[in-house]
């Protein structure tokens, strides 16, 4: 039925119902397809020597620089005792820098605060404020100053963590967000880790958004917290993003703050099916961005990680990258053979389906894998725990920071959606206690999912919780749970949409409840 408003608008012009139908569709067509077009944003990473240039100009030419400005959008980026620096589009360069003699091409390799946004200016801002998350790129200062900020004036919803740090100290910062000390021993943990590619420094801006939503936002206060332990690491990778934003734009990927061309890449770093691929995507040699390390886990951040994930035993994951617009399930490893059915998959299906791509050359896409890989953070903690690890590849590498607040939330619903599949997707969720009633560690293996990697799937040891994904599967079959001391019962599938635990004792020479 015509709204009262849009009826006066046809009789105001005179118009015939069909033809001021059509007229409004258009216009609405016209104006979905100008908004489709407006979030198309272009692909140009700040250091990308092809599309832009740094340049430098001396402070006592300034006021002459800004003359001629005045005709130029160019901005000063950073500040040195007796030089300014500003980047500057290529092909604005290439036409207007025979007209300022004073700018000159800065030749030595610069890091990424030379080319990053409102950087120092956030760097000298003294008071604290949440808006600051979206005010520009974060180093390891900046990464340091919000987590700590954010605890303090969120101390009944988070605890900052340094699960470990890198060979130069630097420490990794893991920020827990749940309600406090609330339905203690009733929680499962999901992690967002970001930034462990450290030169990939937009993937941050995501795990600052989770952040500044779930701690500003009332109803996913209510919705979340009280069920989950939300575990956000903005940069995984501290050395590396050292050597990006003071060193070389060209550095990062790895793990080294002081030789970080032959460092680690983390991500092919840990412990399954390490090096089995034999691709150049996870190398043995030490000059290769992919270079993998000496042995699994050889690394600090990677034991940082392992150690975290033991703990907490995360029921799902995401980590962020750039900028293969992709989302990505488990197993990425081409030797790795999923389970039957691929729930992984499922879940994947069902938190990225409905979400638009900001990218304007390739739509986002939902995959296993992008090219030959082994020794990846997603593999493991699917592998070793269970979880439902995914990873996320953001549409733009280091764009203009005015474009990135965009890109973040047009993706914000696959993190809202991820949790909430977590929350309300179909599942089994147990807690599984000893005959004392003390919380305990089982093997729990569910008849209608078979593994093909020998993969165990436990309760969590400090809570004695099991959550098993079931997505469309249905409710056949039998669960059967075995303790370290041998005692075994089975029992049938009883799932759950709502947060409703089934309590489960083993006591022995007991089969069933």
């Amino acid at each position: 039925m015509l709204s009262m408003d849009i009826r006066m608008y046809i009789k105001s012009f005179g118009l015939s119902t069909k033809m001021a139908l059509s007229s409004i569709l258009l216009c609405q067509l016209v104006s979905c397809l100008s908004f489709s077009i407006k979030q198309k944003i272009p692909i140009s990473p700040l250091s990308d020597p092809n599309l832009w240039i740094l340049a430098r100009i001396p402070k006592s030419s300034l006021q002459d620089w800004k003359a001629f400005t005045q005709k130029s959008n160019w901005e000063i980026q950073f500040e040195e005792s007796e030089q300014y620096y500003f980047r500057v589009k290529k092909s604005d360069w290439d036409t207007n820098w025979n007209q300022f003699p004073d700018l000159k091409i800065e030749s030595k390799a610069k890091g990424f605060q030379f080319y990053a946004d409102e950087y120092q200016r956030q760097i000298k801002k003294n008071n604290f404020e949440m808006t600051d998350l979206y005010s520009g790129y974060k180093d390891n200062i900046l990464n340091a100053r919000y987590l700590k900020e954010i605890q303090k004036r969120f101390p009944n919803y988070t605890k900052l963590e340094a699960i470990g740090e890198s060979k130069e100290g630097l420490p990794i910062y893991a920020l827990e967000i749940t309600k406090q000390n609330w339905n203690l021993g009733n929680k499962v943990s999901v992690l967002f880790s970001c930034g462990i590619h450290a030169n990939e420094a937009n993937a941050t801006d995501h795990c600052y958004d989770i952040i500044f939503h779930l701690l500003t936002n009332e109803t996913f206060k209510k919705k979340y917290l009280e069920h989950l332990s939300i575990w956000v690491i903005p940069i995984a990778n501290p050395g590396g993003a050292q050597a990006f934003w003071k060193e070389n734009v060209l550095y990062g990927r790895k793990n080294s703050a002081t030789e970080n061309p032959l460092g680690v890449d983390l991500n092919r770093n840990f412990p399954i099916n390490w090096g089995a691929s034999n691709s150049n995507f996870s190398s043995s040699k030490k000059d290769n961005p992919y270079y993998r390390g000496t042995s699994a886990a050889s690394e600090l951040e990677t034991q940082a990680l392992i150690r975290l994930a033991e703990r907490e035993r995360f029921v799902a994951s995401m980590s962020v990258h750039a900028f293969a617009n992709t989302l990505l399930y488990p197993y990425t490893d081409v030797d790795l053979k999923p389970s039957l059915p691929n729930l992984a998959e499922t879940f994947g299906k069902n938190i990225q389906g409905n979400i638009g791509s900001s990218n304007p050359e390739k739509p986002f896409l939902l995959k296993n894998r992008l090219y030959p890989v082994d020794g990846t953070d997603q593999d493991f903690y699917y592998f070793e725990y269970g979880t439902l690890a995914y990873i996320f590849e953001t549409s733009h590498l280091n764009p203009e920071y005015k474009y990135v607040n965009q890109i973040v939330k047009n993706y914000r619903k696959l993190w809202i959606q991820m949790l909430d599949e977590v929350l309300y997707g179909k599942k089994i969720l147990l807690r599984i206690k000893d005959e004392s009633g003390a919380s305990l560690e089982a093997d729990v293996a569910v008849s209608s999912i078979s593994y093909f990697q020998n993969e165990k799937r436990r309760s969590k040891p400090s809570s004695g919780i099991f959550y098993q994904y079931l997505g469309n599967l249905g409710e056949d079959g039998v669960i059967v749970i075995r303790s370290k001391e041998g005692v075994e019962i089975t029992l049938p599938i009883q799932a759950t949409t709502s947060w409703k635990i089934q309590e489960i004792q083993m006591k022995r020479n007991l089969s069933g409840l």
